[in-house]
């Protein structure tokens, strides 16, 4: 499991805040060989899990109180444009079913098809990551945890199409909203 997490930070850390900015979510794209072991990884310890509950089909409830996989394979849902390793990962996040710290695997595969459905629509056969233009890439998640009788509100926004800026020269987003319970 570390290995999933130093592949994301080492990830992390070699992306540049200036280039970030310059190219915004078009850098994650050539990080594509990272995330596919961090899938790879994330899957091989989910179908052990998996083979090994004592409930077929399940992996047994599981919390940790620190980062496992459920974090890296969060950061691949969000950066990864590669619609079949996406795609994987969702899965894994989906059957893993469990609790790292406060990551959630289901929030997240949930999360990440909400990003994924915003992304690729309207945008016919998605075949690889730069079918997905820069002005249709989530930029931003805020989420917030709700006041009372939990789940969480959640803000995704990107930047608009024509990349226009507000009277504080600031570059104007699209936003969308959603509240998830649990």
């Amino acid at each position: 499991m570390l290995k999933v997490v130093q592949i994301t930070i080492a990830t992390i850390l070699d992306v540049e805040p200036a280039e970030a900015r310059e190219y915004e979510e078009m850098v994650w794209d050539r990080y594509e060989a990272d995330f596919e072991s961090v899938v790879s990884i994330s899957e091989s310890i989910v179908d052990t899990a998996l083979s090994s509950s004592p409930i077929t089909g399940t992996m047994a409830p599981r919390f940790m109180p620190d980062t496992g996989f459920v974090n890296p394979l969060f950061c691949v849902v969000t950066w990864c444009r590669n619609p079949h390793l996406r795609r994987k990962a969702i899965d894994i996040l989906e059957r893993a079913a469990c609790r790292d710290g406060f990551w959630d695997s289901e929030i997240c595969a949930r999360t990440g098809r909400i990003i994924m459905m915003l992304e690729e629509r309207d945008l016919g056969a998605v075949s690889c990551s730069s079918d997905i233009p820069s002005w249709k890439r989530i930029c931003m998640i805020e989420p917030k945890l709700a006041e009372e009788g939990g789940g969480a509100f959640i803000r995704y926004m990107r930047a608009a199409k024509l990349g226009g800026k507000d009277d504080n020269g600031s570059i104007l987003k699209e936003v969308f909203e959603e509240t998830v319970p649990w």
